[in-house]
């Protein structure tokens, strides 16, 4: 049996650590330096999570989004359908524009950006929703590179080890 990494161990207090510190970094900017809701910046972590199929990052966003009242059964409904996503009309359109920049970047276009203005959203809000949906689709790529799908699993392999594969 291989670990990753060519064997050796991942030292969460080396190289790793400040790349993950600025990944939770990003996570508390979201939750009170932005004109985002926190339901809102949860919701776009869920989504794109979703649709990484981030397991982790599922089950924690999901998570906080029901400690926050919404309900599951229409948590869930939205991962198939976004626009049933339980937010008001106006975060349904940052929402959607978020979600489009990771899926495909060439969708992004002024009349876009324009309607999330027409909703009352302003370019930082507009430029803080699509760095929410890149930074969580960048760490869920990471997540699920080392076969991260539950807290204990990324407490122990971001701090000590990754786990064995091959």
């Amino acid at each position: 049996m291989a670990t990753a990494l060519g064997g050796r161990p991942v030292d969460g207090q080396g190289t790793q650590r400040p790349l993950l510190e600025a990944f939770l970094a990003a996570v508390g900017y979201f939750q009170g330096g932005t004109k985002l809701s926190p339901q809102l910046t949860a919701m776009i972590r869920y989504l794109v999570s979703s649709s990484a199929r981030c397991r982790f990052c599922i089950d924690l966003n999901e998570g906080w989004l029901m400690q926050m009242g919404l309900d599951l059964d229409r948590l869930r409904a939205a991962r198939d359908n976004p626009a049933q996503a339980p937010l008001p009309p106006n975060e349904l359109t940052l929402l959607k524009l978020a979600l489009t920049a990771v899926k495909d970047q060439d969708l992004i276009t002024a009349e876009l950006i324009d309607e999330a203005k027409a909703a009352g959203w302003d370019e930082r809000a507009v430029f803080d929703a699509v760095v929410a949906a890149a930074n969580n689709r960048a760490l869920n790529t990471v997540l699920r590179s080392f076969k991260v799908e539950t807290q204990r699993g990324f407490l122990f392999r971001t701090h000590f080890y990754v786990r064995e594969i091959g």
